[in-house]
C-alpha cells in the first residue's frame, strides 16, 4: 500500500490498521471459522498483527470463539474464531414499493431469523410504526446483543448526510430523514443504504462475486439499478448515487416512469415492466408470479412480450459492459432465476447490443443474493469502522 502524500503522516498508521482490520473481517466473513494462524495466512498479515485484530474483534463482540477442524485435514478440534452469530446480531430491514422485509443477521452476513414480509404501509407515519413493530418482534425472538440496524431502500441516498433525496418507486419516503426517525424510535444506530449498495455487499461477500475484482450487479426486479466494482471497490460516485441506469431514457415517447420522465429503461427491462406489458395484453392485472406461471405453462401466449423485455434487458447489460468493462455480470431478478431457456436467449442477444471485444472473457451469471443480507452487512461495516484503532 502506498500512502498518499495528501494524507497527514500521523494519520497513515491509523489508516493502515483500519485496512488490516477490514482484511481480517472479510476473511472471517467469507472463510470462517478460522484459526488465528489461518487468518494470518489468508490475509498476508504477520501472525502477531492478525492475533491482535482477532482478539480486538472478539473483545468488542463482533467475533466469537468456536470449535473447528484443521483445514489441512488433520481433523483436530481447536480454538477457532468466526464472526459472531450467537452472541451478537444486527437487524436488517428492506423497504420496497410492495413489501417490507426484516431479519436478524449475524456478523458474517447470514440470516439468523426472519419474519414473513408485510405489505408496505401507504403513508410515512404508518410505515414508521409498522417497521418499529417488526423490529421489536424480531428482537424479542433472540437473546443476542443487537448492535445496530441496517436499512436499505430503492432510490437516491445522500452519501454525505444519509438522507433520502429521491425514491421514485417509494414516494412516501421522499425527503424524509428515515434513518434519524428509526434511530429515535428504536435506540439502534442505523445505517441507511441504497438497495444496490446493499446488494453489492452481499454479492461480494457471500455471493459468486467473491472471486472477481471487477464486476457488475444488475437488479431488474422492480427498479433497474447497477452496482459495479473496480479493483474490489464499489464505484459509488461523488455522493454515492452512481448506478441509476434505470432512468436512462431510451424511448422518449414511451411509458411514464416514476421519476417523471418517459421511456426510461426501468419501464422496459424489469420484472415489473414485463408484468405491466402482459397485463395490457390480457386486459387484466397480472403479477410477476403469474407471469412466471404463464411462461411455464403457455410460453407462446406471451412470447412477443418476453422477447421485447429481453431486448431491453440486453441493452441494459450492454450499456453496463461498455461503461465498466467488468469480468463478470450478475443479474438479480425473478424472470430469469429458474428459466434456463430465456437466459440462453438473452445471452444470444448480447452481441447485438455490445461491442464484441467487451463480451470476450466476461461471465454472465444469475444472482441469488437479496438486499436484506446486504442491509445487515452495511451496518456491520459501519460499526466495525468506528472501532478504535490502537497501536
Amino acid at each position: 500500500m502506498i500512502a498518499s502524500p495528501q494524507i497527514p503522516a500521523q494519520a497513515r498508521p491509523s489508516l493502515l490498521r483500519r485496512v488490516n482490520r477490514e482484511r481480517v473481517v472479510r476473511s472471517l466473513q467469507t472463510r470462517g471459522p478460522l484459526s488465528r494462524s489461518d487468518v494470518a495466512k489468508h490475509t498476508g498479515l504477520g501472525y502477531a498483527t492478525a492475533v491482535k485484530i482477532c482478539d480486538s474483534l472478539e473483545a468488542s463482540g463482533f467475533a466469537e470463539s468456536c470449535e473447528g477442524l484443521q483445514q489441512d485435514g488433520a481433523g483436530r478440534p481447536g480454538n477457532y474464531l468466526r464472526m459472531s452469530v450467537d452472541n451478537s446480531q444486527v437487524i436488517a430491514l428492506t423497504i420496497g414499493p410492495m413489501y417490507v422485509r426484516v431479519a436478524s443477521v449475524g456478523m458474517d452476513g447470514s440470516i439468523i431469523e426472519q419474519v414473513k414480509p408485510q405489505s408496505t404501509a401507504k403513508d410515512y407515519q404508518s410505515l414508521i410504526k409498522q417497521v418499529v413493530q417488526l423490529i421489536e418482534d424480531i428482537r424479542s425472538q433472540s437473546q443476542a446483543n443487537t448492535l445496530g440496524l441496517g436499512l436499505s431502500i430503492p432510490g437516491l441516498i445522500d452519501g454525505v448526510n444519509g438522507t433520502v433525496i429521491l425514491a421514485p418507486n417509494l414516494p412516501i419516503i421522499d425527503k424524509q430523514d428515515i434513518r434519524f426517525d428509526l434511530e429515535k424510535q428504536t435506540g439502534l444506530k442505523t445505517k441507511l443504504s441504497g438497495m444496490m449498495e446493499a446488494q453489492f455487499l452481499v454479492e461480494q461477500i457471500r455471493g459468486r462475486a467473491a472471486d472477481h475484482e471487477n464486476f457488475a450487479l444488475i437488479n431488474y426486479l422492480g427498479g433497474l439499478g447497477v452496482a459495479a466494482a473496480c479493483d474490489g471497490r464499489r464505484i459509488s460516485g461523488s455522493r454515492s448515487m452512481a448506478g441509476e441506469i434505470g432512468h436512462v431514457v431510451v424511448d422518449p415517447k414511451g411509458e411514464s416512469c416514476g421519476c417523471g420522465n418517459r421511456g426510461c429503461l426501468e419501464t422496459l427491462a424489469t420484472d415489473t415492466s414485463l408484468a405491466t406489458r402482459i397485463s395490457k395484453k390480457l386486459k387484466r392485472e397480472v403479477s410477476v408470479e403469474e407471469v412466471l406461471e404463464i411462461h411455464q405453462q403457455s410460453p407462446g401466449l406471451i412470447a412477443d412480450e418476453v422477447d421485447h423485455f429481453l431486448d431491453y434487458l440486453a441493452i441494459a447489460i450492454g450499456f453496463v459492459m461498455q461503461a465498466y468493462n467488468p469480468s463478470a455480470v450478475f443479474l438479480l431478478g425473478r424472470f430469469l432465476e429458474n428459466n434456463d431457456e430465456s437466459f440462453a436467449q438473452l445471452k444470444k442477444k448480447l452481441p447485438h447490443f455490445c461491442l464484441e471485444p467487451l463480451l470476450e472473457n466476461c461471465e454472465i451469471h444469475r444472482s441469488l443474493s437479496y438486499p436484506v443480507n446486504g442491509a445487515g452487512l452495511a451496518i456491520i461495516e459501519d460499526l466495525i469502522s468506528e472501532l478504535p484503532t490502537k497501536s
